[in-house]
């Protein structure tokens, strides 16, 4: 079996959203321990109720007994590559792999019920007409990755038919939880239903994946899921697939349910008078149990089939106590019987003990859920051991709700026997009226809003105003209260905006809270120099348990006013509001200036917020704005990051440059408040068809002083930078025999900024194998392309266009190609490819245009993603167009080894100079590009 460890170090390189893998998933659930022991499911049926399959895939040549389609599309063939991914998670033989990549119950039948057509959705009548056809067929175990797309209360026909087939044919269903992520009750049907075997998904450290689906059951409250297995990043076979294109990775609790599935196959082979349910209780039963995580997460635990195979005590499955109705009283107390039974020949003395969880995830008090702390069950014998839960016992009020609990029962032999128990103690509800009132003493309108943020139960609603007051049914707890009022000036737009809020308050009774504008303070900003206010924003952050409810609102100058109203301290977790402010330099001064400032309040607000701004305790940058041609008026947003932040905030509003410019920004200096400015060149509709160029997020020292330039000659395809880091992603990757590019669009000269594609800027990829095109693609930099295994000559082909929209100024470069060439094989998987991205500097006027003169230097530098380390150049060759790249002329070069410079004959040009670039680094890799149109002569 795979260790639960993380992998040390990790491997070079994953796609957004994938973990690395140590080894194959079959391998981390046990399976060949199972079979060793005699057990790969030989003899047993399951039905895979998907897309289809391809049956003719080596993996699952034999291994499909029937096949029938009960859908729209024509045929039982699987075009959509969900079914035969599935299918093979169960059943494969790993034939296209040598054995490496088998099923985890190679040995078993399958049964593939089309119930999804080819574009992936099913109706409930053909998913119920599958799930009868595969009892009808025989199946032993019914595996069902799918699910509907939002949660669901479980009264639906599709959880209803899983209950009834269940328990007339005796047959298990094993069911995806869904991929609707958390924190609570995103369960889908028919997962939902109390029968089926509800699957989690982990990656291969034990966590539970972001997109799986948390209990409990919407409404009902019901404890799912019921165990968890590997669902990130599983590779089995693909559709259609043959030789080095024979497997895919694919995530999802789909791809966590066929490894249960196929772990019952094998149970079944083992204990063949074995029904459904005993089969999941024993699944359930040998789980890891070294689970750190409550139930309403991971179910039992992660799927350990070694142990299951091997397991002599067995005891309940999934136990639901159901719902304990408020008020909580001594007669409510219940007392549920856990049976035990030892098939072994020897006596087993069992050592219990419980994971215990309130709603909110804390430990639970023990007068709640007792037992006995130890019982013997003799060989061959049964014992219960009786749970009692007493719900008068007292707790704290965010306990309440959904109550969770592993009982561990651990024998004096080593093994352990998990069984997840659960219920719902019904929380005290109160009724909380909102007064809200405006500056002028009138209930709250406009566009008014109350976050109500349930710190117990980590949910949270926004309410509205319209100039009444507004009554909450609130479950009693804890919470967090922010009240946004808005005022609207006599034209109906609003003029001030007042915070006011209590950040962690407590209410266990009905009671009426006011907030009232007319009590909060205005906040005010005095500058050392003279301005004009520009515009501001007003955020606030409330982060409890990594979860974040945030509010961010920008404006310009028709707000005329921001008040804040004194806070509670907050004690748990975090909580911040965020004054910015933006005032500029007044029109007509001949050295503009904008100062971009950023006050918190950590914690709590209070006293008068009166901020005397001194240029000495902010950060100085020096910005230059060029334009790759003609005069324009570009875009410019200037933000910060707080550490909680996973969103821009906003100092002010959007605002206009006249390039080109030169401009001094004084900005706030805080180690813990990043700044980072986009500049948009934009046409008349502005973003989204800009091309928003972003610099690195950077917390400023006070007193310090930088410059910045924007669109500076030099422009060229660059590198996806992490704004608040800086850190560079890997632009492109081999992940197995797929190859996938992520490129961004353009970045100028200065280091660390790079822009996303506007509307404007058009292109595309191709990737070459031997000099055959494997496909292109005509969205940006963006690409996914399956390639031979053994060693191939690759070349990556990146064009980045700039359209000439109508009076468009944008000039230099009108197009640039980058080709990359490398030699490529299998063993290269997990790697990130050794792109070489040139990187100029060069002088230039404010117009990105340079003087008209024999030998003019432009260096030469370049650089690479994560995790590859461009070596220095052993080739550095550059020939100069000045008709648009019809004829070429050689270019001295000066090597320098870490930098070239080419002395570019400029007195040749009459318009633009046009660039091809070849490099190649002392680790043989090599890039050659092409700049049409590279930079103006003037």
């Amino acid at each position: 079996m795979c260790g639960s460890s993380p992998p040390t170090p990790p491997a070079p390189a994953t796609r957004p959203g994938q973990s690395a893998r140590t080894c194959t998933s079959y391998l981390y659930v046990g399976a060949p321990q199972a079979w060793q022991a005699g057990y790969d499911g030989t003899g047993t049926t399951v039905a895979v109720l998907d897309s289809g399959v391809d049956a003719e895939h080596s993996d699952l040549i034999g291994a499909v007994k029937a096949q029938q389609n009960f859908t729209d599309s024509p045929d039982v063939a699987d075009r959509d590559g969900h079914g035969t991914h599935t299918s093979s998670t169960v059943a494969g033989r790993g034939v296209a792999s040598n054995g490496r990549n088998k099923g985890v119950a190679p040995g078993a039948q399958l049964l593939s019920g089309k119930v999804l057509n080819d574009s992936g959705s099913g109706d409930l009548s053909w998913i119920i007409a599958g799930m009868e056809w595969a009892v009808a067929e025989g199946a032993d175990v019914i595996s069902m990755s799918i699910g509907t797309s939002e949660p669901v209360d479980c009264t639906d026909p599709m959880a209803a038919a899983v209950d009834r087939i269940s328990a007339s044919s005796g047959v298990l269903f094993v069911v995806a939880a869904g991929n609707l992520g958390g924190p609570a009750e995103a369960i889908s049907s028919p997962g939902c239903a109390a029968s089926a075997m509800t699957v989690a998904a982990t990656d291969l450290t034990q966590t539970t994946a972001d997109f799986s689906s948390r209990g409990p059951v919407l409404a009902n409250h019901a404890v799912k899921p019921d165990i968890a297995a590997p669902g990130v990043d599983i590779t089995a076979a693909r559709a259609g697939g043959r030789g080095d294109s024979a497997y895919v990775d694919m995530s999802g609790t789909s791809m966590a349910t066929p490894h249960v599935a196929g772990a019952a196959a094998i149970l079944k082979q083992q204990h063949p008078d074995w029904k459904g349910q005993q089969l999941k209780a024993a699944l359930q039963n040998s789980v890891r149990s070294e689970s750190k995580v409550g139930i309403y997460e991971q179910g039992a635990g992660e799927l350990d089939v070694a142990q299951a195979v091997t397991q002599q005590v067995t005891g309940p499955g999934t136990v639901d106590l159901g719902t304990f109705a408020w008020p909580h009283t001594p007669d409510q107390k219940l007392t549920q019987q856990l049976t035990y039974h030892n098939s072994g020949t020897e006596p087993v003395t069992l050592t219990l003990t419980a994971d215990a969880r309130g709603n909110n995830g804390n430990a639970l008090p023990a007068g709640l859920i007792s037992f006995d702390p130890s019982a013997t069950v003799a060989a061959g014998e049964t014992v219960d051991v009786p749970v009692t839960i007493d719900p008068s016992a007292a707790l704290d009020p965010g306990a309440y709700g959904s109550v969770s609990a592993r009982v561990v029962a651990t024998g004096n032999d080593g093994p352990t026997v998990v069984t997840p128990l659960g219920f719902y103690l019904e929380p005290q509800y109160v009724d909380v009226t909102f007064k809200l009132i405006d500056r002028d003493g009138k209930p709250a309108a406009s566009i008014t809003s109350l976050d109500v943020f349930d710190l117990d139960s980590i949910a949270a609603q926004r309410v509205g105003f319209d100039g009444a007051d507004q009554t909450l049914h609130l479950r009693a707890g804890t919470y967090s209260l922010a009240a946004t009022i808005a005022h609207d000036d006599a034209n109906g737009l609003v003029d001030s905006y007042a915070f006011l809020g209590d950040p962690e308050i407590t209410l266990t009774k009905d009671t009426t809270i006011t907030y009232d504008a007319r009590t909060a303070a205005e906040a005010k900003v005095t500058t050392q120099r003279p301005t004009e206010r520009k515009g501001g924003s007003l955020t606030y952050g409330r982060i409890v348990d990594n979860w974040i409810l945030a509010s961010s609102r920008g404006y310009g100058t028709q707000v005329k006013s921001i008040y804040l109203g004194a806070t509670p301290k907050a004690r748990r977790g975090t909580f911040e509001v965020v004054e910015g402010w933006q005032y500029g330099s007044p029109a007509g001064t001949e050295s503009p200036y904008l100062y971009s400032l950023a006050f918190t309040h950590e914690q709590q607000v209070k006293g008068k917020p009166d901020h005397r701004v001194r240029d000495r305790d902010l950060a100085t940058i020096d910005a230059t704005y060029y334009t790759p041609g003609n005069a324009y008026n570009y875009s410019e947003y200037v933000d910060v990051w707080r550490p909680w932040s996973i969103n821009l905030i906003p100092t002010g509003d959007r605002g206009t440059v006249a390039a080109p410019t030169r401009v001094q920004h004084l900005v706030t200096a805080d180690r813990d408040t990043k700044v980072s400015q986009m500049v948009g060149h934009a046409d008349a509709m502005a973003w989204p068809f800009a091309t928003l160029m972003t610099s690195t997020a950077t917390a400023y020292k006070a007193g310090s002083r930088h410059s910045e330039s924007w669109f500076k000659a030099g422009l060229r395809p660059g590198l996806v930078t992490d704004q608040t880091t800086g850190l560079k992603y890997a632009p492109a990757a081999r992940d197995g025999n797929t190859v996938w590019s992520n490129f961004a669009s353009w970045s100028d000269t200065e280091p660390g900024h790079f822009s996303r594609q506007g509307f404007l800027d058009l292109g595309g990829t191709e990737l070459l194998a031997d000099g055959v095109s494997l496909g292109e693609y005509g969205y940006y930099g963006q690409g996914v392309w399956d390639v031979p295994a053994a060693a191939t000559n690759l070349e990556l082909v990146y064009d980045l266009i700039r359209w000439q929209r109508g009076d468009y100024k944008w000039e230099s470069p009108s197009s640039v190609e980058t080709r990359w060439k490398w030699k490529s094989s299998a063993a290269d998987a997990g790697k990130p490819l050794p792109l070489l991205f040139p990187d100029y500097d060069l002088a230039v006027d404010l117009n990105d245009r340079a003087p008209r003169i024999p030998v003019f230097p432009v260096s030469i530098t370049a650089e690479s993603g994560q995790r590859y380390k461009p070596g220095r150049f052993t080739s550095a060759r550059v020939w100069t167009s000045y008709d648009d790249g019809t004829t070429w002329n050689p270019t001295p070069v000066v090597n320098l080894g870490t930098k070239a410079v080419a002395l570019v004959n400029n007195s040749k040009a009459t318009t633009f100079v046009t660039l091809k670039v070849e490099l190649t680094d002392s680790n043989g890799k090599s890039v050659t590009q092409t700049l049409t149109r590279f930079y103006g002569i003037r």
